[in-house]
């Protein structure tokens, strides 16, 4: 659950605890403001600077004030500028809760009722069930095959820029670029089929490598701008009910070191990490259904509404 403030008056070069993280329980502060906290840690995965906001920190003065091994934590004043740091210090994302029930507790804070507040089913749910709606009455009965078939790709383009056209899950950037790639490509009914078989398979890892394969085809110009992980990973999620995450990495990464949970996130696509979306995903699911969760639907809304306020 998230915390209730600190305890005790925060100093530089104070040795603090937090219990939300293996191998992350003690660390050095380095840096204060009104505001928040800066805390320098030493875990098995290297040296990591990060940061809480004072309200909700869970954090403790540490017993054993020694610094010994922290010698090369930077420290400085609230408003100073970061002095390098030998070796250099990766900074990481916060979160503003630790555990399962510190982030339901998040999402609760903005919809009182869980998956059932009229504000949810409103501004969440119904929006992506408008848009699943709108592709099957689109591609669904059928009319997917017969469109691939007649090699029909201006009006496949057509049908699902409408689709995409309902929802807000992409960046403007993201959205753009997609859309001027199939809009210029010769390869929409191969990029729909793969698509299609994605959306099909029994696991959401199988076929992940085919279907980025075609996103990149659409322009290989751009297949780096064409090829993001909300792109890819958009549709299938959207049309199936569970089984395929979509992926908005900022906040999946903000909810995935909250929980405590190793994502294996990497900015350039891969299977590894879109597995390992796909299990966090399912266990959320797991978790979340005696609360209200209907499907990945609801899972995706729970991550962005407890991801976006990290």
């Amino acid at each position: 659950m998230e915390g209730n403030g600190l305890t005790f008056n925060p100093k530089v070069d104070m040795m603090v605890e937090f219990e939300g993280y293996d191998g992350l329980e003690r660390g050095r502060i380095v840096g204060l403001s009104s505001e928040e906290i800066q805390v320098f840690f030493k875990g098995p995965g290297g040296s990591v600077v990060r940061k809480f906001r004072r309200q909700v920190a869970r954090l403790t003065k540490s017993l054993d004030q020694s610094t010994a091994g922290y010698d090369n934590a930077t420290s400085r004043k609230a408003g100073a500028p970061r002095s390098p740091a030998k070796p250099k210090v990766k900074s990481a994302g916060f979160p503003m809760f630790s555990g399962f029930d510190g982030a339901v507790a998040v999402f609760k804070a903005k919809y009182v009722l869980g998956f059932e507040d009229a504000g949810y089913l409103k501004e969440e749910r119904s929006v992506k069930l408008k848009a699943r709606e709108a592709w099957e009455a689109s591609f669904g009965h059928g009319q997917a095959k017969e469109l691939v078939k007649a090699g029909n790709n201006q009006e496949i383009v057509k049908r699902v820029l409408g689709v995409l056209s309902l929802l807000n899950l992409q960046s403007p950037f993201d959205k753009i670029a997609l859309k001027k790639a199939l809009l210029k490509s010769h390869k929409v009914t191969e990029w729909l089929e793969a698509v299609l078989a994605s959306a099909s398979a029994k696991e959401g890892g199988d076929g992940f490598e085919a279907l980025l394969e075609e996103f990149r085809a659409l322009d290989p110009d751009a297949a780096l701008k064409v090829a993001t992980w909300p792109n890819v990973t958009l549709l299938p999620f959207l049309i199936t009910d569970k089984g395929f995450p979509f992926i908005k990495p900022e906040v999946t990464k903000a909810v995935a070191l909250g929980l405590g949970v190793e994502v294996s996130y990497e900015s350039k696509l891969n299977a590894k990490t879109y597995s390992a979306c796909c299990q966090l995903y399912a266990d959320l699911f797991t978790q979340l259904a005696p609360l209200g969760a209907r499907d990945w639907l609801d899972v995706q809304s729970f991550i962005w509404v407890v991801g976006s306020k990290a």
